[in-house]
This record gives structure tokens, sequence and C-alpha cells, in this order.
């Protein structure tokens, strides 16, 4: 068996592996077909990529137009995505308060890593007034339905101080003992200070 990559009869093999602009291109307009066949994940993805300029064409007018669609049809993911847009000032003005309501919109349609972000947007005071009991709320949602790790550990931050949360140093050391067991990087050492 040949290795990817490997010459064979004479002629180099692609590594199929390996992205390609005309395979970026083709994938691109699959996208394209996709979500104009109203596959709002494709939507999405599409939008993002016209945000970025990734593999298709600039455009921040059409990807935020996407975004919106996708939003108001009810996909999480586009309210996540369009919120990050807000947040960066991407294709939109800059507007915090709306980046915070898409995130709360998103974590509400279960989309837990625009928990994570909601929650750490009230813990840190940036997109919201630093409101430690409902940063709580969303970290909770984004641990305990999402199991996302990082939102376990400030979570258990949040429970070891009481802040905003009734203070509960073992379950603090629960939830860092999950995220340690899970592997997350810098939860090890924090679960071993709590022994």
């Amino acid at each position: 068996m040949l290795a990817a990559g490997a010459v064979a009869c004479g002629g180099a093999r692609e590594d199929p592996m390996t992205p390609s602009s005309s395979r970026e291109e083709a994938y691109a307009l699959t996208l394209e077909q996709r979500c104009d066949d109203g596959e709002q994940e494709r939507c999405v993805e599409l939008g993002v990529r016209m945000l970025d300029g990734d593999s298709v064409e600039h455009d921040e007018i059409r990807g935020v137009d996407l975004l919106e669609a996708a939003c108001h049809s009810g996909h999480a993911s586009g309210c996540h995505a369009l919120g990050q847009a807000y947040d960066a000032g991407t294709g939109v003005s800059a507007d915090t308060s709306r980046a915070m309501e898409l995130y709360s919109r998103a974590c509400a349609m279960k989309d837990h890593r625009a928990c994570l972000l909601a929650g750490q947007q009230h813990l840190r005071g940036e997109l919201a007034p630093s409101d430690p009991e409902q940063a709580s709320t969303y970290l909770r949602v984004a641990c305990d339905e999402g199991d996302l790790l990082d939102a376990c550990v400030e979570l258990a931050d949040l429970l070891e101080r009481g802040e905003g949360v009734p203070r509960d140093a073992e379950a603090a050391r629960a939830l860092r003992r999950r995220a340690c067991d899970a592997g997350l990087d810098g939860a090890c050492e924090r679960s071993a200070e709590d022994r």
C-alpha cells in the first residue's frame, strides 16, 4: 500500500487530505448550491466563509445576510456566528448589545459554545454588565448540557469564590476533576491544588 503523496506508476499522487484550490473552489460551489437549496447549516458556513474571504469571494454584506436569514429561521449556529460578527464589527457596525442578544438567543437554542461566550462576557463585563450570577447560569448550561470543559472550570472558579452562586468548594473540586480527567490543559494543576 502506498502512502499518501507517494509516487506510483511514474507520476506523483495528490494527497487527498491536502486542500487544493480547485477542491476548495468546488466545495465553495457545493456550499452555494446547498445553501440555495435551503440547507441553513451550509448557509451559515458560507456566510462565515464570505465574512472571512475563506475560499470564496470576500463579501461581508452577503455573509451577514446569510447569517441573519439562518438565525431568523431558527438556526442556533447562525445566531452564534452573527453574534460574533457584531462582537468583532465584521460586516456590521460593532454592537455589543446585539452580540449579547444573539449569543443569548443561540444559547437558548442549545448552541452551547454561545452559552460559554455569553457566560464569559458576563464575567468580564465586556459585552454586558459584569454579572457573576448571570454568568453562572450560562456557564452551567455550557458545562452540564454542552460538556464544555472550559465552562466547567470557569463555573468552578465562581463556586469556589461564592461569586454569583452559593460558595461550594466540593462542587468546584468535582468540576475541576471532571475537566482534568477529560484532559483539559491546565485543569489538572488546579485540581491538584484543590486536594
